[in-house]
């Protein structure tokens, strides 16, 4: 797996891409990145996850996000997930600027070379989110990528969350920790 954290870093495959902060890597990611690496090989695509350095929330609003996991386990499980290319920038104010149509075009397509888009279903994306899965659908009809939509799964009939795992964390629980993430909690020793 190519780490990049650089926007200069040039992408050698066309991709198939998924969007997000994956700040836990909980059972419902896992589903959704098992989906990409099932459709970037069906397709001849390269699996890529496209993500932020620093939680957008933390950036935006002021609100503490720890990490759930460190970086290097992270790198570790999404190298087991068989992610060909994980893209991680920091999220800055500038880039929360960017429209949905500027992030089709220049991130997913002119950097990315996004020919599938695999999203959950209650994706967002773009400027105040303003972004959703009907948009992707919209502007990848422009711009040359199919999307493919994964239906959430649920753990004891709600949606996993990243902000309910911090709150298990928070608490101690940590077998709804495990149970929301399909492994044991060895905490995040480093920040991300």
């Amino acid at each position: 797996m190519r780490h990049i954290t650089n926007s200069l870093a040039q992408i050698e495959h066309s991709t198939a891409v998924a969007v997000g902060k994956f700040d836990g890597l909980h059972k419902g990611h896992v589903h959704l990145l098992n989906e990409l690496h099932k459709v970037s090989t069906s397709h001849g695509l390269a699996a890529a996850v496209f993500s932020f350095s620093s939680h957008p929330a933390q950036v935006l609003h002021n609100v503490a996000m720890p990490p759930i996991i460190s970086v290097q386990e992270k790198l570790l499980l999404l190298e087991q997930l068989r992610i060909d290319y994980f893209v991680e920038i920091p999220f800055t104010k500038a880039f929360a600027q960017t429209s949905p149509e500027d992030f089709a075009a220049d991130i997913l397509v002119g950097w990315l070379k996004c020919k599938m888009l695999v999203v959950g279903e209650g994706f967002r994306f773009g400027k105040e989110g303003k972004g959703d899965v009907a948009t992707a659908q919209t502007l990848g009809g422009r711009y040359g990528f199919d999307v493919h939509v994964v239906p959430h799964i649920h753990g004891n009939g709600a949606k996993i969350s990243s902000s309910d795992i911090r709150n298990y964390i928070a608490q101690g629980d940590f077998d709804k920790v495990q149970e929301a993430t399909g492994r044991s909690y060895s905490g995040a020793d480093s920040h991300e």
